[in-house]
């Protein structure tokens, strides 16, 4: 997968023992456990949270025949579901996912009834026993440290149908991490090392790669756009967006840097990119001459999120947010405002279309940071709606201990206070102890409060960064209960 909208794709299997035949029906108990893993099938891809391809089902009813189901699939999985309704010996599953070591997998629990029937009897034991299953399975996986999440419910429970979508989801995120290559457009501003990791630490960590590209590369893709692609940029935005730039020099780059940048991330199959644009290749070039800040934003919009200032660690956490909030957005944490316990956050021009209002259009105007270059580039706020979001980060781990991402919930906009040059807004997100909250200011909000009687905010966590992308939605740090290498914090 390249990015956040490509399917999942994802094997649904079940464990079957031939020995339960002879006391619950015959061989009329197989076709029973094939049409309960069929729609056991459909439940999931109608509660899919993503595009979700199902590329093998099958019951496994010996290692062997287990063995012969997974060779048959073909390119990688994203997630293993493991549907289990019957007690089997763990070896019939163990047989399938030991050929995907280090793919996720999710085990359903499930069982067509919601209760105990009147009449129970011991066959009722041997078809509804998932109880028994599962254990029996995940006692194993636990044994040898593999990442497994359990989801308990009948077949018919909504409830259960969230859960599971929710875990499946997880899941995928966590794979397409695991084989995640980040496009590195140069490197960070001199001296600039939060923001950069070694790429040989960081792949044996979590398989995630970088793919370098020179930013000299980018700006012969760049000159070499033609005029029917700046074209075809122009008509998209003038759909998609209220037109306050000129199309002169600066509109015409702007527009000629998001064609190269859509061509390079296609080629380069990247899930995600960061570019520090701040050289004489780029900005500061003859040829270029303006900030990319329209491109990095609608390849984000695309689904393949992109930071400045060669932020790859950055990078990294808005590909977990857009995966699984939908929505990301490069941000710096800026100011405090001790008096009404809020922070400021911005940005300097990147921009997700998703966090976009239903109904709203954008406006594409000269970037307000820039506006004292020779060239203005064009850049594309969004003034996002009220709604759950999260701070999301990676923390650079000791050395021997697992990467980890930390997450911050909280809800907005609120505050209007302030006006940074793009109409940022800002959420309340926990930074104290003890439930004590901020607010986290984007510009534009709401009433003043009367201020904590504790104002002493909570200090950074060791290893938090200055920077990070702003994931729509109440986002659950499950993730990393599916991602061996890396540990996650909720807060």
């Amino acid at each position: 997968m390249t990015n956040a909208t490509a399917p999942a794709r994802a094997a649904v299997v079940s464990p079957y023992w031939m020995f339960w035949e002879a006391s619950a029906g015959g061989s009329a108990l197989r076709d029973d456990r094939r049409a309960l893993l069929a729609d056991s099938v459909a439940a999931l891809e109608a509660s899919a949270a993503g595009p979700l391809d199902v590329v093998c089902t099958g019951l496994l009813d010996s290692p062997e025949t287990a063995g012969a189901l997974a060779d048959g699939v073909e390119g990688d999985l994203d997630v293993i579901v493991v549907v289990i309704c019957m007690a089997a010996p763990p070896t019939h599953g163990l047989g399938f996912l030991d050929r995907f070591g280090d793919v996720p997998v999710v085990v359903w629990s499930v069982q067509r009834s919601r209760n105990i029937r009147a009449g129970f009897d011991a066959s009722d034991i041997t078809s509804a026993g998932t109880a028994v299953g599962t254990p029996q399975l995940t006692n194993m996986l636990a044994r040898s440290g593999r990442p497994h999440e359990i989801v308990v419910g009948a077949l018919d429970d909504a409830a259960c149908h969230s859960r599971l979508s929710r875990a499946v989801h997880l899941a995928a995120t966590a794979s397409a991490l695991r084989r995640a290559r980040i496009a590195r457009v140069g490197q960070p501003p001199p001296g600039y090392v939060c923001v950069d990791t070694d790429p040989e630490t960081l792949r044996r960590a979590t398989g995630i790669t970088f793919v370098d590209v020179e930013p000299a590369e980018l700006r012969r893709r760049w000159c070499d756009v033609d005029s029917a692609a700046v074209g075809r940029m122009r008509a998209e935005a003038e759909a998609a967006a209220e037109i306050a730039v000129s199309w002169d020099a600066a509109g015409q780059r702007s527009l000629a840097g998001a064609a190269a940048l859509e061509a390079l991330d296609d080629e380069l199959g990247v899930a995600a990119g960061a570019m520090n644009c701040h050289v004489p290749e780029l900005r500061f070039g003859a040829d270029v001459g303006v900030t990319p800040c329209y491109g990095l934003g609608r390849e984000t919009s695309r689904g393949i999120p992109w930071a400045c200032a060669g932020d790859v660690l950055t990078a990294i956490a808005m590909l977990v947010g857009k995966r699984l909030g939908g929505a990301t957005l490069y941000h710096e944490v800026e100011v405090i405002d001790f008096d009404t316990d809020e922070v400021a956050i911005a940005n300097s021009g990147e921009h997700d279309l998703a966090w976009c209002p239903a109904g709203e259009r954008p406006r594409l105007q000269p970037n307000p940071w820039y506006a004292d270059d020779p060239l203005t580039g064009a850049c594309l706020p969004v003034v996002r709606a009220p709604t759950w979001a999260g701070l999301v980060d990676r923390l650079h781990a000791p050395r021997g201990r697992a990467q980890r991402l930390s997450l911050r919930r909280g809800r907005g906009p609120h505050h209007r206070a302030v006006t940074p040059p793009q109409p940022h807004r800002g959420w309340r997100v926990p930074l104290r102890r003890r439930r004590r909250r901020v607010r986290v200011l984007a510009g534009l909000g709401g009433r003043r409060r009367q201020p904590p009687q504790l104002r002493q905010p909570r200090p950074p966590r060791r290893g938090r960064r200055h920077s990070g992308p702003l994931p729509r939605r109440r986002l659950r740090p499950g993730l990393l209960d599916l991602l061996p290498n890396f540990d996650a914090k909720s807060r």
